[in-house]
């Protein structure tokens, strides 16, 4: 009976060619209500606190179990059921969406998110007051209802996914990755590799628009696709390079599977009775829901093999920091401070004059004002800087002294900054260039970009290396557009290289 049902499930792995997915169509069917209703009735104190393998948890996976039935996907489980029963008394549940590309099709996306918790809570899973329901409305009734509205998306949508998608509620997580662990050593679906897998775990409590973003490093070009999904929910995405084990996506890591797992942060009420209903945020709930199903469909409609980078196992958050050390401000060309007030007007008033300095040796004095820059008056201080940095070798101040006005060249030190940026390359993120440095006062610095800015396309286009970013950088002057990923939010700028400034009068 176990090999004729899974027989019948790799040959159902395949589906016809799809129509293109409509993001609006799925989001539609991600609400806030329905995900209030799987929340509260997860969270219920009817469901003494979901522990694996006690009728809590036997309830809870009932509840998901009606929900799955009234759906239009494929019991994926052992013996034609939704269920693999694991250790005499835990289950997980599993559904199947086939995907409708006839070879990607039988690569598997597992969508995971554990239904269990920690009951009455003790000493070893809980922070007390203990012998109390615990509920976990965040952890992780609100994970398991992003998942049931996801499955709801997918399900109802007429376009597939050219890769398959199997939904997994992990049951027995919390005594210590269990269903997670047992299902990828005994899978229940043949003849299928696993590409990629997704967990999603507490993400309830949004604060601030802040999703942490984990295992972005355990395949090229994830954080650019994750990125590229965000827009229109607006979160801000922190991308961790930690590797945690305290959650079922850690059972396909230790397997060199790639994955993403989102979460909203920890907080005092974590594995304590006081994680409630009351405390989830539910429109953001709504808004995480939307972004990991946009995600989702574009890693299972990706045409590039999700392959595992070794080196994520070694790269840290303290490796991160240290590759976005911003690089140090150039010297100063022209060697002086002013007053910023006057700056403001147009104006610049020194305070300082650097000893051994060009303005020094062209003889300029604290107390002097520079009135314009080669004949044009700068508007602010931010034109002044920039005329400093772009003029090639030298320059002609306009130079009040003792109500005396002359012209006082000066010979500048270092190089022209005609742009104003450096960048590094990075091989976890092809097609991009991430930026080590913007100096002060350059066109970049102008255009708002920031010391650790991902550049993604100019002038609307891709670019494949280094070369063609020079390349489409050079053909978009003077005034390349950019598009910029800053903390998982796209937005756009141009690099004005020819800044318009006034005239003297």
């Amino acid at each position: 009976m176990m090999r004729l049902l899974r027989v019948a499930i790799g040959a159902a792995l395949f589906a016809s060619a799809a129509p293109v997915r409509s993001a609006d169509h799925a989001g539609a069917l991600i609400t806030t209500g329905e995900l209030r209703t799987h929340v509260e009735t997860l969270a219920a104190d009817s469901l003494e606190g979901r522990e694996a393998g006690r009728r809590g948890g036997q309830a809870a996976g009932a509840y998901i179990l009606s929900e799955l039935k009234r759906l239009a996907v494929r019991p994926a489980g052992d013996d034609g059921s939704f269920v693999q029963d694991f250790n005499g008394q835990y289950r997980n549940i599993l559904a199947l969406i086939a995907g409708s590309d006839e070879r990607l099709a039988r690569e598997i996306v597992v969508v995971g998110a554990h239904y269990d918790h920690v009951g009455y809570g003790n000493k070893a899973n809980s922070y007390g007051p203990f012998g109390q329901i615990h509920n976990g409305a965040d952890d992780n009734a609100s994970g398991t209802a992003a998942l049931l509205e996801l499955i709801e998306a997918f399900a109802d949508s007429e376009a597939k996914p050219k890769r398959t998608l199997l939904f997994a509620f992990w049951d027995a997580e919390e005594k210590g990755l269990l269903g997670s662990e047992h299902w990828i050593s005994h899978p229940t679906v043949p003849n299928a590799s696993i590409a990629f897998a997704f967990n999603f775990d507490m993400l309830g409590r949004l604060r601030d628009r802040n999703v942490e973003v984990y295992g972005v490093r355990t395949a090229a070009g994830l954080r650019r696709l994750v990125s590229e999904r965000n827009t229109g929910t607006d979160l801000m995405l922190t991308f961790d390079w930690t590797q945690r084990d305290d959650s079922d996506h850690w059972s396909f890591y230790k397997r060199r599977i790639p994955y993403l797992m989102l979460h909203t942060g920890l907080h005092n009420e974590y594995h304590r009775p006081s994680d409630d209903v009351n405390l989830i945020n539910v429109e953001g709930l709504r808004d995480v829901t939307t972004f990991c199903e946009r995600t989702i469909a574009a890693v299972a409609d990706s045409p590039s093999t999700w392959t595992f980078r070794s080196t994520c196992s070694s790269e840290t958050n303290d490796t991160d920091k240290r590759l976005s050390t911003p690089q140090a401000q150039p010297p100063s060309r022209l060697g002086v401070r002013w007053d910023d007030a006057a700056g403001g007007r147009g104006e610049f008033l020194l305070t300082t004059v650097t000893n051994g300095s060009p303005a020094e040796a062209a003889g300029l004095h604290v107390g002097d004002r520079i009135i314009a820059v080669d004949g044009v008056a700068p508007a602010d201080t931010a034109a002044f800087r920039r005329a400093v940095l772009s003029a090639v070798k030298e320059v002609g101040l306009t130079v009040t002294r003792e109500e005396l006005t002359r012209e006082m060249p000066v010979r500048l030190a270092g190089d022209r900054v005609r742009v104003g940026m450096t960048w590094r390359l990075d091989d976890a993120e092809p097609g991009v260039v991430i930026l080590r440095g913007v100096v002060v006062g350059s066109a970049a610095h102008a255009a708002g970009l920031q010391v650790g800015d991902r550049i993604l396309k100019v002038t609307g286009r891709s670019f494949a290396d280094d070369a063609a970013f020079r390349e489409a950088f050079t053909a978009a002057e003077p005034s390349p557009e950019l598009t910029v990923e800053r903390q998982g939010r796209l937005w756009t700028t141009k690099i004005d290289l020819d800044a318009p400034a006034e005239p003297m009068p």
